[in-house]
């Protein structure tokens, strides 16, 4: 029996692929994000965070999560 548990530690656990997610995945999952824990378009927040509208409190209640997804629309903020 020591021998048994012994092979099972050693088998290494199945590891599922990952999804790199497209720009377009990206910006969806921003705007979702931005819309279920602010209640406003992803677009809409970008504005705010930009003009230091959350800069009083960048802890509030949702504002992290949306900051925290912030990299999926860099690409968004450049060409701006």
């Amino acid at each position: 029996m020591v021998a048994v548990l012994a092979d099972n530690r050693s088998a290494a656990p199945a590891i599922s692929p990952v999804h790199e997610a497209t720009p377009e995945e990206g910006e969806t999952l921003f705007d979702r994000r931005a819309r279920r824990y602010l209640g406003i378009s992803g677009a809409e927040f970008l504005q705010r965070w930009e003009a230091g509208h959350y800069d009083a409190d960048p802890d509030a209640p949702g504002v992290q999560n949306v900051v925290a997804l912030l990299p999926f629309v860099q690409h968004l903020q450049r060409a701006a």
